[in-house]
């Protein structure tokens, strides 16, 4: 937000003078981020109506100050533009510089679930949640996690509690952005009944008759979120000191994967990459027309400029990396339901898509991807239904990484597939045994070498049908399997710390971080 470019009132811009502000965090005070002046001079701060609002300062001549705050006179009730001018006598502006103040943010703290509330002055009728990781740096992005309640309600208080289970300290959406080492938005979106709109629009999949909506707290929730995106960074800034990207991550699945797949298409120059999941083979596609059909959205781009009044920006968009997966015995298709798909979008969905989710859809929206020049991966998980299993959990930590930075070159990742990892008993456990031996198979491109674990595989065993710390059987002998021994194929034998007990329920498991795969027997 720095403009250090002479205003209308400079009569030339002589180059005397220089002055730089960052986007301003309290309506008390306006923090200077530098300034410089060879002349005698001094600096008056103004608001958007061109009054001042601070008393003004005197600058010698050969000033060079930095993070110099002034107080305003009044504290400012309103977000606004103010302007920061360096006036010299018969000169007029030297040098000015203008950023925008948002009063009204929130006090952050790391390893902390914030509940923010619902800010209309600042552009968002709902609340959002927030979290900061212990372990953050700067200058990154923040990471967003759209809500999916399951259903619609106007229970409000059931779409809050649905949306923070993704905040859980458990939960697989939180340990990204953790092990990331970047904050956490997670958007509490409505998916209403009959109010305030009808359960015909599907808010939470970003859907047409959502986007349609011109009037009341729905009102395009696309840019509610850049707003409470914007206002989360502002209050990160103010509270923590971290200055967040304008560009985010975005990850979903089933009904955000299409709202983030959607959102993408919608404000590319706002995201630095995207992972979007169990989305029906139904992806927004970058053309208005094809196979003879005009493309509406969300199918396409047809409509785009007429619902948000921006034409589609193609070239942005093909720049932002997209990891696209998909179970192969997925079934949830949305395409039936009339609260997903009007009719007329229905039948042209299915003429442009076609009937199958995995052999005709995924594949043609990979082609038309591809033919756009988009730097997109697909992929469809073997043996894998409507769920996110803890291989995929991987795979999407790592396409984030891989694109952290932002500004690099495409880096697709080496998807890995469950059923090339494998566990389990060798022979079955009897009653009474103190020993086990496990079968294990593990390809060489396993392990992730990245913060999700120190890199090496572990062998687990518990009671039960899972593996939980809390019952977990100890085993002596060499559980770990290192990066160096992939691949692995092989038995080993373990001694168990206590004896198994006959028609009781143990589980063998291989932990990476997590729990990537395992298998339950009852002890004969």
């Amino acid at each position: 937000m720095a403009d250090e470019t002479p205003d209308d009132e400079d009569d030339g811009g002589s180059g005397k003078a220089t002055i730089a502000l960052s986007e301003q965090l309290t309506a008390t005070e306006i923090r200077i981020d530098s300034i410089e002046t060879e002349v005698d001079a001094q600096l008056e701060v103004v608001g958007e109506n061109g009054r001042a609002v601070a008393q003004p300062v005197v600058l010698d001549a050969g000033d060079e100050l930095t993070d110099y705050t002034i107080s305003y006179t009044e504290a400012l009730d309103e977000s606004q533009t103010v302007t920061a001018k360096v006036v010299a006598d018969g000169e007029g502006t030297l040098a000015s510089a203008s950023a925008s103040v948002q009063p009204g943010l929130v006090e952050l703290s790391t390893e902390t679930v914030t509940l923010v509330d619902a800010s209309p002055d600042h552009g968002f009728e709902y609340p959002y949640f927030a979290y900061v990781p212990a372990d953050i740096g700067s200058n990154g992005p923040v990471y967003v996690e759209p809500n999916n309640t399951g259903t619609s309600t106007d229970d409000f208080e059931k779409h809050r509690l649905r949306a923070r289970e993704l905040l859980k300290s458990e939960a697989w959406q939180r340990k990204i952005p953790e092990q990331l080492g970047v904050p956490y938005l997670v958007p509490v979106f409505p998916r209403p009944r009959d109010d305030p709109e009808s359960w015909r629009h599907y808010v939470h999949a970003l859907d047409a008759e959502t986007m349609s909506i011109d009037d009341g707290p729905l009102k395009r929730v696309d840019l509610q979120l850049l707003s409470m995106i914007d206002h989360f960074r502002a209050s990160l800034k103010g509270s923590l000191g971290y200055t967040a990207a304008t560009d985010v991550h975005l990850n979903g699945y089933s009904a955000s994967g299409n709202f983030v797949n959607r959102f993408t298409a919608l404000h590319p120059d706002r995201v630095r990459a995207v992972t979007a999941g169990g989305v029906n083979g139904t992806l927004i596609l970058p053309r208005s027309a094809a196979k003879d059909r005009s493309l509406p959205y969300p199918i396409g781009v047809e409509d785009v400029t007429d619902l948000t009044g921006d034409e589609f920006d193609e070239a942005a968009w093909t720049s932002v990396p997209q990891f696209v997966y998909l179970g192969e015995e997925d079934t949830n298709d949305t395409i039936p339901y009339d609260d997903a798909w009007n009719a007329e979008l229905r039948e042209i969905a299915l003429d442009v898509y076609g009937e199958d989710m995995q052999d005709d859809r995924m594949p043609y929206c990979e082609s038309v991807y591809e033919d756009a020049g988009a730097n997109a991966q697909f992929h469809v998980y073997g043996t894998v239904g409507h769920t996110v299993g803890r291989w995929m959990i991987r795979d999407i930590y790592e396409f984030h990484h891989n694109h952290l930075e932002g500004e690099s070159d495409f880096k697709p990742i080496d998807v890995r597939d469950a059923p090339a990892i494998d566990v389990g008993f060798e022979t079955p456990p009897s009653g009474g045994d103190t020993q086990i031996d496990v079968r294990i198979t593990i390809p060489a491109d396993f392990i992730l070498d990245g913060t999700f674990s120190g890199g090496s595989v572990s062998v687990m065993l518990d009671t039960g049908t899972e593996i939980e710390w809390r019952n977990r059987i100890g085993l002596t002998g060499d559980r770990h399997i290192l990066p160096d021994q992939l691949p692995a194929e092989e038995v080993r034998s373990f001694s168990t710390d206590q004896v198994l007990e006959s028609g009781t329920q143990v589980t063998v498991g291989l932990m990476d971080g997590a729990i990537v795969t395992d298998e339950t027997v009852t002890v004969e």
